[in-house]
């Protein structure tokens, strides 16, 4: 699964566990840092097991397989 938002893309690996590139303005990598473009996939923090993945301009949304929603970047 993929997901793009205006300027960064995630995607979900065979596990579930979600990476991402591009864009990290505002924290929407999801790697802990904000302000550091990135142009290799780097993963989510958290250790989460993703099912689906959404992107916004300048945010992401996982998830899980129990049914929680965790986001990240721009609020």
């Amino acid at each position: 699964a993929i997901a793009s938002g205006a300027y960064h893309t995630c995607g979900l690996t065979e596990t579930g566990a979600a990476h991402c590139w591009g864009r990290n303005n505002r924290g929407q990598l999801g790697d802990g840092t904000s302000g550091t473009d990135r142009g290799s996939p780097v993963p989510v923090t958290g250790g989460l097991s993703f099912v689906s993945l959404v992107a916004g301009a300048e945010h992401t949304c996982g998830l899980t397989s129990t049914g929680a929603v965790y986001c990240w970047g721009y609020n």
